[in-house]
C-alpha cells in the first residue's frame, strides 16, 4: 500500500552527494541517448479458474466443477498462459473430497483479484474462467456467483454479485481481459455491464484506451445453465465449447482463412455459435443462450494451439 501525501516523512537537510551521484547515473542508464529508452516488459498471460459446487451437490456434480476448471487449463497452459487455479471440493486419490476446507469463497476470490490487479502488467493478456453456481437478480437485489455455502441466519444466500464482480473486472490494468463465466443465470454479468452506470464508465474508459475487454457467459439472466451429454460425457455446452475454441476449432471460424492461431473475434464467434447446438427437447427453456457483452480488437491473438507456448 503506498503512504498518502501527508504520512509521507519529511526530509531535513541537504540529500547526501552519493545519493544524487547515483539517482544521475540511474536515469542516465535508464534513458541515455546512447543506450535509448528502456525496454519495455515482455508481455505476460495469466489465467485465473476458479470452480466451485456446494457440498450438498450431488457427487457428479462436484466432479464436473473440478473437471471443467482442470479442462479449460489443460489447453491454455500449452498456449504459454501461466495457470493459477482454485477448486472445491478438490480431489484426494482421484476422488472429490467434499470435507475439504474451503477455497473457493468470495471474500478468497477477491482478494485473488485484487493480487491479480497488482500483479498484472499494462501489456498482459488475462483470463478468468469460473465454473460456479449462479443466483438469479430479483428487483433491485442483482444475482451474482454462490461462492459460500448459505448461511440459514441470514436468510438468503451470500453471493459476489455482478456489479462487484464487474467493478472488480474492469479494474484489471491487463491490455487484455477475457471474462468465461459458466453460471446460471449468468447473463446477469452482461446486463450488469451494459445498464450499470459505474460498469459502462469503467468499461467506457478502457475502450478509449485502446483495451480489450470480452466477456462470454454461458446462458442468458433468467434461465439455468444445465449441462448435456456431449461426446459420451455430461458437461456445460459452454464448457465444452471453450474446450474446443482453445485447441484450435474457434481457428478460421467466421472466414475461410486458418492461419494456425484464435484470435478474440474467433473465441467470440465460435463459443457462442457451438454452445447452442446443444440443445435437449426435455429441457428447452434451459436450453444453452449465452451472452456476449465488450469491447475488443477482433484480431488480437489470444494464443497458438499447440504451440507449446
Amino acid at each position: 500500500m503506498s503512504t498518502s501525501a501527508h504520512n509521507r516523512p519529511r526530509w531535513r537537510g541537504a540529500i547526501p552527494l552519493a545519493v544524487c551521484l547515483a539517482g544521475l547515473a540511474g536515469l542516465a542508464e535508464a534513458g541515455s541517448p546512447e543506450r535509448g529508452p528502456p525496454a519495455a516488459k515482455a508481455p505476460q498471460f495469466h489465467l485465473f479458474a476458479f470452480g466451485k459446487a456446494m457440498p450438498t451437490d450431488p457427487s457428479p456434480q462436484r466432479q464436473r466443477a473440478w473437471d471443467a476448471v482442470e479442462g479449460v487449463r489443460q489447453r491454455i497452459e500449452p498456449l504459454g498462459f501461466s495457470c493459477r487455479i482454485f477448486c472445491e471440493p478438490g480431489r484426494s486419490g482421484g476422488a472429490t473430497n467434499a470435507s475439504a476446507e474451503p477455497q473457493v469463497t468470495r471474500k478468497r476470490i477477491l482478494d485473488e483479484l485484487d493480487a491479480l490487479r497488482r500483479d498484472l502488467g499494462s501489456n498482459d493478456t488475462v483470463v478468468i474462467y469460473s465454473h460456479t453456481h449462479g443466483v438469479k437478480s430479483r428487483g433491485a437485489r442483482p444475482g451474482g456467483l454462490l461462492l459460500d455455502v448459505p448461511d440459514p441466519a441470514k436468510g438468503r444466500p451470500v453471493l459476489l454479485d455482478w456489479r462487484e464482480y464487474a467493478d472488480r473486472l474492469l479494474q484489471l490494468p491487463a491490455r487484455t481481459v477475457v471474462v468465461l463465466t459458466m453460471a446460471c443465470h449468468s447473463g446477469g454479468l452482461v446486463k450488469c455491464l451494459n445498464e450499470d452506470e459505474d460498469a459502462r464508465r469503467l468499461w467506457q474508459s478502457r475502450r478509449d484506451q485502446g483495451r480489450d475487454f470480452l466477456v462470454l457467459t454461458s446462458q442468458n439472466d433468467h434461465s439455468l445453465s444445465n449441462p448435456r451429454r456431449i461426446d459420451g460425457r455430461f458437461i456445460n455446452p459452454f464448457t465444452h465449447a471453450l474446450i474446443e475454441a482453445l485447441g484450435g476449432k474457434a481457428d478460421g471460424f467466421g472466414s475461410t482463412k486458418r492461419d494456425g492461431r484464435v484470435s478474440l473475434g474467433e473465441l467470440a464467434g465460435y463459443v457462442p455459435v457451438e454452445t447452442r447446438r446443444h440443445t435437449a427437447p426435455a429441457d428447452k427453456a434451459n436450453d444453452p443462450d449465452p451472452q456476449t457483452a465488450g469491447s475488443f480488437s477482433p484480431d488480437r491473438i489470444l494464443g497458438v494451439p499447440g504451440s507449446g507456448g
